[in-house]
């Protein structure tokens, strides 16, 4: 906010210095309104990119077009249409290849979010390599738990934990219901503790989760998760999930 406020300060001088000139000089001061909205055209015309989508840009563009009517009908004059018809153009044409450019530039900044270390690990510690293989455990074990896997789901659970699963997936397969885990996106992946071969790592993520009855016809309402799990990883023959913890979690129905 203050950054927003440092950069309208010359456009403020401008339309201070020009309203002076109108009280001090023989300036109709018809002209005045035509001078505020010469500022602030000005401003929207060079600031177009660094206004962010918020409050802030809509107010202003709703200031803009206030005064555009008030100059075009209040006090109308070939002057008025001429400084209103060039800016409208100038600002339409700014809009349209600024917000193309905004476009592209948010598809090639979408990148992966950095890994966040709050404990100390061994130099040697591969850590991507290990955010890859936590990642892909959660996401198989969401996969196997849904399509009943028990097999593979055994293979990367500790014992206690695959018990847990595996009550919920007998009690699904008798029912004839499927636990849907789909559209899984993590978005955080921090590291929180570790000793020798077990870390605990907090991670966040987008998903749905629904049950579906396979004896229904009926379309199943689909809810999405932002969900936040402990996930305690331990490293046996391979790395395992030996614990699993639910956090935070927010729905929002589809």
């Amino acid at each position: 906010m203050k950054d927003k406020i440092t950069n309208l300060i010359p456009y403020f001088l401008f339309t201070i210095i020009m309203f002076l000139m109108v009280i001090f000089t023989k300036i109709s001061n018809l002209y005045l309104i035509t001078i505020v909205y010469i500022s602030i055209s000005i401003y929207l015309i060079f600031n177009n990119s660094k206004i962010e989508k918020t409050n802030y840009k809509r107010y202003l563009y709703l200031l803009w077009i206030l005064l555009t009517i008030l100059i075009d009908i209040f006090f109308f004059s070939i002057f008025n249409i001429i400084v209103s018809s060039l800016a409208l153009v100038i600002i339409f044409t700014q809009f349209l290849f600024k917000k193309k450019k905004i476009n592209i530039e948010v598809v090639n900044e979408k990148k992966e979010k950095e890994p966040i270390i709050n404990v100390d690990l061994p130099s040697d510690f591969n850590i991507k390599e290990f955010e890859t293989t936590t990642k892909k455990l959660y996401i198989d074990m969401q996969t196997y738990f849904m399509n009943l896997d028990y097999d593979n789901l055994k293979r990367i659970l500790s014992d206690s934990l695959y018990e847990q699963f595996k009550l919920q997936m007998n009690h699904l397969e008798k029912n004839n219901k499927r636990a849907i885990r789909d559209n899984i996106e993590i978005i955080d992946f921090i590291i929180n503790e570790y000793n020798t071969l077990t870390l605990k790592v907090s991670i966040g993520v987008h998903e749905d989760k629904y049950t579906k009855d396979l004896n229904s016809k009926s379309e199943t309402r689909v809810i999405s998760y932002e969900n936040y799990y402990e996930l305690t990883i331990e490293k046996k023959e391979s790395w395992i999930i030996q614990d699993l913890k639910l956090l935070y979690s927010h729905s929002k129905r589809n």
